[in-house]
């Protein structure tokens, strides 16, 4: 088979973003790899630098821009308000929180909040989706908190709720409408007006939360989605579909990664991850799924790709690794307790943080082997963003902030 040059897209273009700046879900390339050496790889409750109340109800992570922490959440009373609050990095300050939308609460899964799909942000604005009133509805709004335009993508329907985060390249915003209801879609829309520049419809459907993934192949950048039962490669330009296969599940929430040639696709509901080389056409389930594993898949936890080595943690905190070229299972090894968190990489360690508050570091050799572990003390279903050398942590009511120099620990009221 001959496989053409495959690079993964940088999702917010780094030559313009500042130093430390996380401008979204998984980070400036979505590999979750923190490449700041300045992140601090010990902490406690009590060692952080600052910690805020975060108001409501939000499982979302925070990202950063330019000094400024952006998160998501669903504010009282009864969760109707969906709101952005922006935080300042250097002293935990709320500096604004705007209402973007006023919705009933919608049905989700027990582990699921009417805030937990991750912003992401440009040099322009802040990006947020939520459901509201039986629609995906997407909103921008400025550095400042000002609402720059919103728009309703389409109908959402789902016993599960919402969770799939929104993802920026160069002007578009794409976002991933894969449900149960008949107007399952993905699109892409203007971030400068909101205008839906193209639109998808979804054959299967059933829901599913995993982010959209940009990899490019030749001169095309794919806009590649997985979940209802298939992987499905569409052309960012257009929206035209270029590839699918079957698999790995009904329903995905992992997000995917890549070692440059094959995308790796977790599919935990059905115990499947595949490895997909993306330069095919049409229907590809016989010709480019490379390998398959069925052991440690994660459902909602996504997995970290370095040096070779595929490192996954499962729902229930067993810790696998596989040789990325062949699939070999490498180690399984129970690392953690049950695991929502994403996998992250910084100074050569796996970080994994376990719903309990507790992040374990482990060697990225594939081992599993626990160098050490760090303990906030709350329940913790977001993941980790590092922003200018420090270490964001949001449990469900706090959001806290560790440095590798801490100190003094400065309580903030919101």
């Amino acid at each position: 088979m001959l496989r053409q040059l495959l690079t993964v897209c940088v999702l917010c273009g780094t030559a313009s973003l500042p130093a430390g700046d996380w401008p979204a879900w998984r980070g400036p390339d979505a590999s979750g790899h923190i490449t700041d050496a300045r992140v601090p790889l010990n902490w406690s409750a009590d060692s952080a630098a600052w910690q805020t109340k975060i108001p409501g109800t939000g499982y979302s992570s925070p990202v950063v821009h330019s000094g400024h922490v952006f998160l998501t959440t669903a504010s009282h009373p009864n969760e109707t308000d969906r709101s952005v609050l922006c935080l300042d990095l250097a002293t935990g300050e709320q500096l604004w929180c705007t209402k973007v939308f006023d919705s009933p609460i919608e049905k989700m899964h027990r582990l699921n909040s009417a805030a937990s799909s991750t912003p992401t942000c440009d040099a322009d604005h802040v990006y947020v989706t939520f459901a509201e009133n039986g629609n995906i509805a997407v909103a921008a709004l400025t550095h400042q908190g000002e609402i720059a335009w919103t728009k309703r993508a389409g109908t959402f329907e789902s016993r599960h709720g919402l969770h799939s985060c929104p993802v920026v390249h160069g002007d578009r915003l794409l976002v991933n409408g894969t449900q149960d209801g008949d107007g399952a879609f993905v699109a892409a829309l203007s971030c400068r007006t909101g205008e839906i520049l193209w639109k998808t419809e979804r054959a299967n459907k059933v829901r599913s939360f995993a982010a959209p993934f940009l990899t490019k192949v030749g001169d095309t950048t794919q806009v590649v989605v997985s979940g209802a039962g298939q992987t499905i490669a569409y052309d960012l330009a257009t929206g035209k579909e270029i590839w699918y296969c079957d698999g790995p599940a009904q329903k995905t929430v992992s997000s995917i990664v890549t070692d440059g040639k094959l995308l790796f696709v977790p599919g935990g509901r059905e115990d499947l991850l595949i490895a997909i080389d993306p330069t095919g056409t049409g229907n590809v389930t016989e010709t480019h799924i490379v390998w398959k594993a069925q052991k440690g898949i994660p459902y909602v936890p996504s997995p970290i790709l370095h040096e070779g080595i595929l490192h996954l943690v499962s729902d229930e905190g067993i810790y696998t690794s596989y040789d990325a070229a062949t699939g070999q299972l490498l180690k399984q090894t129970r690392a953690a307790g049950r695991t929502s968190s994403s996998l992250m990489l910084a100074k050569d360690c796996i970080l994994l943080t376990e719903d309990s508050g507790i992040t374990h570091v482990l060697k990225s050799d594939g081992s599993g082997t626990e160098i050490d572990r760090n303990v906030v003390g709350a329940t913790t279903y977001a993941s980790l963003t590092p922003a200018d050398g420090a270490l964001l942590i949001r449990t469900v009511s706090q959001l806290l902030c560790f440095r590798s120099d801490d100190a003094d620990t400065v309580q903030i009221s919101p």
